[in-house]
């Protein structure tokens, strides 16, 4: 439904309100799986630097 909704959007703008959009439904979809794995990387950069954060913090010193 998702990507269904993603391919059709070009077309109901051209129809519905005679601006000219130039990129395809193929093209949008390529876009928008793009942003949402860069997303989704940074989240797990971040993840992966907070727990290591929190494991230098809460590790134990030694004189």
């Amino acid at each position: 439904m998702y990507m269904t909704v993603i391919c059709l959007m070009p077309m109901v703008v051209q129809s519905s309100f005679g601006v000219p959009f130039q990129l395809g439904g193929t093209s949008l979809l390529i876009m928008v799986v793009v942003v949402m794995d860069f997303i989704s990387q940074i989240q797990a950069h971040l993840m992966t630097h907070q727990y290591h954060d929190q494991t230098l913090i809460q590790s134990p010193t030694q004189p």
